[in-house]
């Protein structure tokens, strides 16, 4: 029977850390908080923006409004099952390791 990997409690501990403090720390820049919390806030401003301007708004101009399951519009529902295409599509690259150098492991 082989003997199990030992790992050391720091390197149990550093795979729980939250990836945004990882990220954080890595950076070397002058404006690292800034530059993070834009990663956070600019990627739910644009979803905010995409989801009440433009579905909302093909919505009110009677854009497939039907609702075969209570409550949730046709135009919802398509817009759904592209992003589900979408996802399977990519599902082979998302599963993929990330990128990793030297230079990013420290």
């Amino acid at each position: 029977m082989a003997a199990k990997h030992f790992q050391s409690p720091e390197a149990k501990s550093t795979k729980l850390v939250i990836p945004i403090i990882l990220i954080y720390r890595k950076l070397r820049l002058r404006y690292k908080a800034l530059t993070v919390s834009g990663f956070i806030i600019l990627p739910m401003i644009a979803g905010m923006l995409y989801s009440h301007r433009f579905l909302n708004g093909l919505l009110e101009k009677g854009w497939l409004p039907h609702t075969h399951i209570p409550g949730t519009p046709d135009a919802v529902l398509l817009h759904t099952g592209l992003m589900l295409i979408l996802l399977g599509f990519t599902y082979q690259a998302l599963r993929r390791p990330p990128f990793t150098s030297k230079a990013t492991e420290n």
